[in-house]
């Protein structure tokens, strides 16, 4: 209901629905027996699986994302209704919900936000994706979010066609069972959002695509509903047109590879576009929020990026852009219309993310900008066939240090992989990696046969100062 006025401004809907709204929020308070915040699987129903040794939990980490998603929509559902005093109390609950939800389910030994825990308030230390639900609505601390993200991307539960349900070192890791160990495009959808909304682009991407070849491998045009945790293939009872399985592609497509958001409420469109460093040209047609109509063509050469907006009933709005570059990228100046815009800068550990917001006033508005490029590393994007096993490159993690771009990644021992990176002409020198026509070749040391192994590339940048500026810079 939350998502649908943001993006529609129908406000009429949420004052007629209030009743049902507040009878609903109520029953979910009702359910937390142990008042600590959170939601009791016992009482609420079953929360993630459905059956199985892992549903005698207190609460799992799935029911207690949504739960905290809920406190946190009903408070803006309430101010809208009217219900001023509800809101307030709504807004104590998500705030007791959130701490509860970081301070309960991270696991410190692991280093991970764990699937459960139970009556004694201990960890169900079991390595699964359902905590990307609330990952990618922004409820863990962003450092734990981030290193739980990078356990999910590895091969334990990361395959060449989306995400296994439960570890596959798990005692109860079964590839064929449903809840316990099969892929879903709908856990995949989850996990993709998640690993873009904490700006690990890369990762995201490969998922993404893990999705989007569903469509082509078994009902031409639909994502079948799950398939086997070893093996690209899908059992025979699988729906093979399943909607749930349709958002592993829409969903992270659209929120996560375009960086599209909106409130038709406050007038607001976002544009925070997470694309692969080779991407020079995309078009985005007919984004509806409330009743404007957004079109955006963005084109990226070297060292600049140049979006045009045209907007249907766009007055009043205001456009947040803030597209994502490889970390050591140098933001230089942002012009709307040919004019300078103050902006502001956001870094993580893979992107350096510019904002800016912008009112809608002369259409079509010109957005550019200009930017000292860096070295950036393109998504890997295994080749699966239907029956392959697990064998694609896993990027773990990407970090600047200094000069210094670390790699993390995973790899079948005794296997050659590949990873394209642009703007070659920066480094100095590269460690475990050759670099041919644009892209890193390098060799996982023998191990055990058709076993994953963990290996390291760093690139060294060269320096240099910009004279413009004075400021150190590298190329």
């Amino acid at each position: 209901m939350y998502d649908y006025v943001k993006m529609t401004g129908d406000t009429q809907y949420i004052k007629e629905s209030w009743d049902s709204l507040k009878r609903a929020y109520e029953w979910c308070l009702s359910t937390d027996a142990n008042n600590d915040g959170l939601m009791d699987n016992k009482k609420a129903g079953l929360g993630a699986l459905e059956y199985g040794a892992l549903t005698g939990i207190e609460t799992d980490i799935y029911l207690a994302a949504v739960w905290v998603r809920a406190a946190f929509a009903i408070q803006h559902l309430a101010e809208i209704a009217g219900q001023k005093s509800f809101a307030l109390k709504a807004a104590q609950d998500f705030q007791s919900a959130k701490k509860a939800f970081d301070e309960k389910f991270w696991d410190e030994e692991n280093k991970f936000y764990a699937y459960a825990f139970n009556e004694e308030g201990k960890h169900v230390k079991e390595i699964s994706p359902w905590n990307a639900v609330g990952l990618m609505w922004n409820f863990g601390s962003p450092e734990r979010s981030v290193r739980s993200l990078e356990r999910l991307s590895s091969s334990e539960l990361t395959t060449d066609w989306g995400i296994r349900s439960i570890s596959n070192k798990s005692k109860y890791f079964q590839p064929l069972n449903y809840n316990y160990g099969a892929v879903w495009p709908f856990l995949t959808s989850w996990v993709t959002t998640a690993l873009y909304k904490h700006h690990m682009p890369i990762q995201g991407y490969s998922l993404l695509m893990s999705a989007v070849r569903h469509t082509f491998d078994n009902a031409l045009g639909c994502i079948t509903e799950v398939f086997s945790g070893t093996n690209n293939v899908w059992p025979q009872e699988a729906v093979s047109h399943q909607g749930f399985s349709t958002a592993g592609v829409v969903l992270p497509l659209v929120r996560g590879l375009l960086g599209l958001d909106g409130n038709a409420l406050k007038k607001t469109l976002v544009f925070a576009p997470h694309f692969p460093a080779d991407w020079e040209h995309v078009s985005i047609d007919n984004y509806k929020i409330g009743k404007a109509v957004f079109s955006i063509d963005y084109i990226r050469s070297k060292n600049n990026i140049v979006v045009k907006v045209q907007a249907k009933n766009g007055k009043g709005y205001k456009i947040r852009f803030a597209p994502a570059l490889g970390v050591g990228t140098q933001i230089k100046t942002i012009t709307v219309n040919r004019q300078p815009v103050p902006f502001k800068t956001h870094s993580s550990a893979q992107i350096v993310q510019p904002a800016v917001d912008i009112p809608v006033e002369n259409i079509p508005m010109l957005i550019e900008m200009d930017f000292v490029p860096f070295v950036e590393i393109l998504p890997a994007l295994p080749q699966t066939r239907v029956g392959d096993r697990n064998r694609g490159l896993k990027i773990i993690s990407i970090k600047k240090k200094g000069t210094k771009m670390e790699i993390h990644v995973e790899g079948i021992s005794g296997e050659t992989y590949e990873l394209g990176v642009v703007n070659t002409e920066i480094i100095q020198s590269i460690e475990g990696a050759d670099l041919d026509a644009g892209k890193l070749k390098f060799y996982i040391p023998e191990g055990k046969a058709v076993e994953f192994v963990s290996y390291k590339i760093t690139i060294n940048i060269k320096e240099y100062i910009d004279t413009v500026t004075m400021t150190i810079c590298y190329k």
